[in-house]
C-alpha cells in the first residue's frame, strides 16, 4: 500500500509547504502547462498539458478511456457513444474528508493488486450529484463491474466503514440526467453512422495522462480547504486540530457575562432589602 494520509494531523501544512502549483497559478493563465511526459511546468505554445484545475485525483487512469471526447459527442450529437454503453462504474460516496482520504488509500492498494483497476476520487461539485465527495472505479463490462463492486464493497467495509454507500451504475451520470434511465436507453438509429464518421475523421490523443505527485498534493490540499469551508468536522484534524484561519472574536460571551453579573448584584440587593423588611 502507498503512503498513508488519513491519520496525519499535519497533512495540510506538509502539502502547502511544497505546493508550487498554488503559488504559480498565474502562469497557467499565461499558457504554461504541466507536461504530460514528466509533469514539469513548462511554456509550450499550442501544447495540451495536464489539467491542473481539477477536483479529482486520478489514482489509476485508464490510458484507453477517452471520457471527455465521448462526453462531447453526447453533448453535441445527443446520443451515448458505443464505448460508454459498455462502461460500468462502481461509485463510493464518502461522507467526510477522513473517509475520502481512506478511499484514496484503498484505491492505491487495489491498483497495486490489479493494475487494471482504474479509479479516481475527489471533491464532487456537480449539482446533479448528491454529496461533497466521490470515488469511481471504471469497468469495461457489466460482468467486470459486478466483480469490481464486490471487491470494492469488501474493501470499503473493512477499511472505511459498512455505512458508506457503494453502488454499481452504467455510464456517466450526466447521460442519465438528460436521457433517462440507463436500463431503458435506446440509441438512435442514425447514431452508428454518425459515430463512425466522427472517429474516422478525428485524431484522439491520449487523455488519461498520469498526474505528477505535485499535482496530487495540490489537489489534496484543496480537498482539505474545501472540507473546512463546508464545516466538515474532520478537516481541522489535518491542521493539527487548529482552525485553518483566524477565528472571529466572539463578543456575545462578554455581554452574557455582564448580564449574569448584573443579575447576581441585583439578587444580592433584593436579599438585603428582604432582610430589612423582616427586622423592621
Amino acid at each position: 500500500m502507498g503512503k498513508i494520509y488519513h491519520n496525519n494531523p499535519n497533512l495540510l501544512n506538509e502539502l502547502l509547504l511544497k505546493d508550487y502549483i498554488r503559488k504559480l497559478e498565474p502562469l497557467f493563465r499565461m499558457g504554461w502547462h504541466l507536461r504530460p511526459e514528466d509533469g514539469k511546468l513548462a511554456l509550450i505554445p499550442g501544447h495540451h498539458g495536464i489539467d491542473h484545475g481539477t477536483n479529482w485525483i486520478h489514482t489509476n487512469p485508464d490510458p484507453e478511456r477517452r471520457c471527455r471526447f465521448y462526453q462531447l459527442i453526447f453533448e453535441h450529437c445527443d446520443f451515448v457513444p458505443l464505448k460508454c454503453m459498455n462502461c460500468w462504474k462502481v461509485v463510493v460516496r464518502p461522507k467526510s474528508l477522513l473517509q475520502l482520504l481512506k478511499l484514496y488509500e484503498l484505491q492505491e492498494r487495489l491498483a497495486e493488486e490489479n493494475p487494471k483497476c482504474w479509479s479516481k476520487c475527489g471533491w464532487e461539485d456537480r449539482p446533479w450529484v448528491s454529496g461533497n465527495y466521490g470515488g469511481y472505479f471504471y469497468c469495461s463490462s457489466k460482468a467486470v463491474g459486478w466483480q469490481r463492486y464486490q471487491t470494492v464493497r469488501k474493501g470499503v467495509d473493512e477499511y472505511i466503514g459498512k455505512h458508506v454507500d457503494v453502488l454499481l451504475k452504467r455510464f456517466c451520470t450526466e447521460f442519465e440526467v438528460r436521457s433517462g434511465d440507463s436500463a431503458k436507453y435506446q440509441r438512435p438509429k442514425e447514431a452508428d453512422i454518425m459515430e463512425t464518421s466522427i472517429f474516422e475523421g478525428s485524431y484522439i490523443e491520449r487523455l488519461a495522462n498520469p498526474q505528477p505527485e505535485s499535482l496530487k498534493d495540490h489537489i489534496m490540499s484543496e480537498w482539505i480547504l474545501n472540507a473546512y469551508s463546508i464545516g466538515d468536522p474532520t478537516a481541522i484534524f489535518y491542521n493539527n486540530n487548529k482552525p485553518l484561519y483566524t477565528p472571529v472574536h466572539r463578543y456575545e460571551g462578554e455581554f452574557e457575562k455582564e448580564v449574569s453579573n448584573g443579575k447576581s448584584r441585583s439578587n444580592k440587593g433584593t436579599e438585603k432589602d428582604s432582610a430589612k423588611d423582616k427586622t423592621g
